[in-house]
């Protein structure tokens, strides 16, 4: 995976003469905000152009006919001059194939002023896709890869990702197995959220989690989003505590072949740091396009869908809270250094041999001779004289048997 900014497509500069693809103005000179009803489309291939509208950058015209008008393109966001954006997608289809992108969140972080912000988007929101047509914001990846999600995000919020990450269903179950699961607090009963889940704590593995970010209830999409929020934040928690971003190598060996991205392990490594500053739950919020302004709407076609229309000022309003949280300095956090600390002193496997006790035999060719002394009985005759009171001398010899020690050579053989 190669870390470089995304690049515009190929035919953006001779579109530069052919204009935008813009509905008819009003007497104010201001775009409707509201877009036409359901099922009441106006279908063209050369809509009218805005005679008083000049984009602030060129875009390519549609390719496919139109079911409701093109809003105009958003003004440029006005962050930080350091400002960063990280798109992080999540694909309905294993790998390698790409599919839909049901999840899109943006990641703006500010590396001098310490602080990011996770902004959700709908994927079913319909957007307009440059070069191709007003379509769900999900399928902008799917049609043209990363520059076609960069350019749908220029044109709809003012911003251009830094840089893209997309991940696989399997990829995202084996991330949460590989890292022991996933402990969510659930805030109520829930009898239809993934077969049924109480409220509590709840240990999720890979399959699990999976499911609770992909679903949802009808058109509550401010819920699934929610959710989307939460599951990362506790994957990305559980890196940061604890010297667990000592992680990173082997989990990029594991997962760096099948998740798409323009981010490379060195890169993921500088930027460890960073992401202990984010640790700081008081440096990373959370943003969601306010619920009340986001409107279902049924898609037409042979098989109809629902879908949001957003009006611009309610994307504004967000992109704007998110300029003055992400442009504000963040404090020294005592928070940060104990991570810091933690991440320092995190022991690192290492190899090390353990003694063990193997049984060696030794072979002796010969046996070994050993003298031991045994006593044995000798008889050995001696002399007694016996005298009498006669005149004539007779003497009597007397045998008395007298035991002695006399050592004798044996050996006995030892076993080999």
């Amino acid at each position: 995976m190669l870390f470089a900014l995304l690049a515009l497509w190929a035919g953006l500069a001779g579109c530069l003469a052919g204009g935008l693809t813009q509905p008819t103005a009003t007497s104010s000179g201001i775009l409707p905000t509201a877009l036409p009803a359901a099922h009441a489309p106006t279908a063209t291939t050369t809509p009218a152009r805005r005679a008083d509208f000049s984009p602030w950058a060129g875009y390519p015209p549609p390719a496919l006919p139109l079911v409701t008008v093109v809003p105009p393109p958003a003004p440029k966001f006005n962050g930080p001059a350091d400002l960063q954006v990280v798109v992080l997608l999540g694909t309905d289809s294993d790998a390698p194939f790409t599919g839909r992108t049901d999840a899109v969140l943006l990641l703006i972080y500010s590396p001098q002023n310490r602080r990011a912000a996770l902004l959700s988007l709908p994927p079913d929101l319909m957007v307009y896709i440059p070069g191709y047509t007003m379509q769900r914001l999900g399928v902008a990846y799917a049609v043209g890869g990363a520059e076609s999600l960069a350019l749908t995000l220029e044109y709809t919020l003012g911003l251009r990702p830094t840089h893209w990450v997309l991940v696989h269903l399997n990829d995202f179950r084996g991330l949460v197995d590989e890292l022991g699961g996933v402990r969510i607090n659930v805030l109520e009963d829930d009898p239809e959220l993934c077969g049924g889940l109480e409220e509590g704590v709840v240990q999720m593995d890979g399959d699990l989690a999976l499911c609770y970010v992909r679903w949802r209830s009808g058109s509550d999409e401010t819920a699934r989003s929610r959710r989307q929020q939460e599951m990362l934040w506790k994957i990305f928690f559980g890196l940061v505590e604890n010297g667990s971003l000592v992680k990173m190598p082997s989990l990029f060996e594991i997962f760096g072949s099948s998740v798409e991205s323009s981010l490379r392990l060195e890169d993921l490594l500088r930027l460890a740091p960073l992401a202990l500053e984010f640790g700081d739950p008081q440096r990373l919020r959370h943003f969601t396009l306010d619920a009340a302004k986001l409107t279902p709407w049924d898609l037409p076609g042979p098989l109809p869908a629902q879908v949001f229309l957003a009006e611009p000022q309610a994307l504004e309003s967000t992109l704007g809270e998110v300029t003055r949280f992400v442009g504000a300095p963040a404090g020294p956090s005592e928070y940060v250094l104990t991570l810091a600390r933690a991440a320092t002193i995190s022991p690192t496997p290492t190899e090390t041999p353990t003694p063990t006790n193997t049984t060696t035999r030794t072979v002796t060719p010969y046996p070994t001779m050993t003298f031991t002394p045994a006593p044995t009985l000798t008889r050995t005759p001696s002399r007694t004289p016996t005298g009498t009171p006669t005149e004539a001398e007779t003497s009597t010899e007397t045998r008395t048997p007298t035991e002695t020690e006399t050592p004798t050579e044996t050996w006995t053989p030892t076993p080999p």
